[in-house]
């Protein structure tokens, strides 16, 4: 056997080795992207059947929060106005709310 034997020799084993790994690679990879592309579409489904739940969900909690918000921030203002004060402010307001009635019902000139 001649040195140039031995050397084609090993360069064909490693030529071999190397497609094997190329093949076993695309294989791997071929099968990753398809498991990864079910998974994504499976990922997708199952978003698109929570979502209208999590969003109503959602919204009734959003709307409770709210309330409750509205609720406080009302019986602060309550609580911060002194009780003679309380009469002035709720004949101010009707007041206010005369003026603007008045001034919606008056008749056009013509």
């Amino acid at each position: 056997m001649s040195v140039s034997n031995v050397i084609n020799q090993q360069f064909d084993r490693t030529a071999l080795f190397v497609d094997s790994l190329r093949t076993r690679y695309a294989k791997a990879y071929t099968k990753a992207l398809s498991s990864g592309k079910e998974t994504l579409k499976e990922a997708g489904e199952f978003t698109s059947s929570i979502e209208p739940r999590v969003k109503g969900f959602a919204a009734a909690h959003w709307q409770q929060a709210q309330t409750f918000m509205v609720d406080l921030n009302r019986n602060l203002a309550e609580k911060s106005i002194p009780e003679d004060r309380r009469c002035q402010i709720v004949n101010h307001r009707l007041e206010c709310k005369a003026r603007e009635a008045a001034k919606d019902n008056k008749a056009p000139d013509l």
